[in-house]
């Protein structure tokens, strides 16, 4: 897998340390960052002869994933803004 992936796990363990087990609202990727993701999931999902949920593009362990922003963050369920590490 790609070290964003490693780096988003590692965000949301943490959070969920943080906050009693909460989800956070999202996680903020950049369109090459959630291309890249995207693309390392469903070469695993593929090489493993998983089906593909719809869907399972817009959701990354059970939290939503949004496209578009400047920098790759997690939104924690307070709202705080957290850098993803590079």
């Amino acid at each position: 897998m790609s070290a964003l992936y490693n780096h988003m796990v590692n965000a949301l363990r943490g959070h969920w340390t943080a906050h009693g087990q909460q989800y956070p609202q999202r996680f903020e990727l950049t369109d090459a960052a959630l291309r890249e993701l995207n693309d390392s999931r469903k070469l695993v999902n593929d090489t493993m002869n998983y089906v593909l949920r719809p869907g399972w593009d817009a959701v990354f362990h059970g939290v939503p994933l949004q496209a578009g922003c400047a920098v790759n963050t997690l939104v924690a369920a307070d709202g705080s803004v957290h850098p993803l590490g590079e």
